[in-house]
């Protein structure tokens, strides 16, 4: 038992003399990624787990992102700080031609949100810095051309800056046919986006990572949208 006082006894002093000499350790293990969280949550009670804002609402089991009213937003915080690698699962559904649900990830959360084409994303100037995968449902002409149909899109800092983006040539596009389900990877470098096991996105991307925001968030305009998700894990 001395013994064991005595090996215990040089080895905090060992410990407290390498912390003391060498200051830049504890900057290397705060520089350290955080463990990403695990968590599965169906949306039958409230979890405590999100923080909603603009229209964004829990009932029936589901989160209703967007709610077929027009000039609206939508947002769902996640409460803690999001680390990675991760992989998020979610089911989802919508139609309509309001504008688009994100994924939000990577995100400054400090910004007063708005609706229309800036989608809950960034504020109605100017922009918040972060990352989302879009899933567009408004035929615009904007960057980088002319959509004509749904897209899924990497975006970066606001809505109109489209990183890489897929045009909607399947069925498996998130619509009123039924729920679809959506499986997102996310690296430092490196996104892909799934749904329904079909291959959507691919990117090569040097993410910042100052910001570890995570969440949702939705926007219609002058037309109306309803988007609804369910069944989110996150690994």
């Amino acid at each position: 038992m001395l013994l064991h006082k005595k090996v215990g006894y040089y080895l905090l002093t060992v410990t407290l003399f390498v912390i003391l000499a060498c200051p830049w350790l504890s900057v290397v293990v705060a520089q350290i990624p955080s463990t990403p969280v695990i968590t599965a949550d169906d949306f039958s009670t409230d979890s405590g787990l999100w923080t909603y804002h603009g229209v964004a609402s829990r009932g029936n089991g589901v989160i209703t992102l967007l709610d077929n009213r027009t000039d609206t937003y939508s947002q769902l915080w996640f409460k803690r700080e999001l680390g990675y690698p991760f992989r998020l699962e979610f089911d989802a559904w919508g139609e309509g031609w309001g504008e688009a649900a994100i994924m939000m990830f990577f995100k400054d959360k400090n910004y007063v949100p708005s609706g229309g084409e800036n989608n809950g994303f960034q504020p109605s100037t100017g922009i918040a810095p972060g990352y989302g995968i879009e899933f567009d449902y408004y035929p615009y002409n904007g960057d980088p051309g002319s959509w004509g149909t749904h897209h899924v899109a990497l975006i970066e800092d606001n809505t109109r800056n489209h990183v890489a983006y897929n045009m909607s040539s399947t069925s498996s596009f998130p619509t009123r046919v039924g729920w679809s389900h959506v499986m997102i990877v996310v690296n430092e470098t490196h996104v892909t986006v799934d749904i329904n096991g079909i291959h959507w996105l691919d990117v090569d991307h040097d993410f910042d990572l100052e910001y570890q925001g995570f969440g949702f968030c939705g926007g219609c305009n002058w037309n109306k949208m309803l988007f609804q998700i369910d069944n989110v894990i996150i690994t």
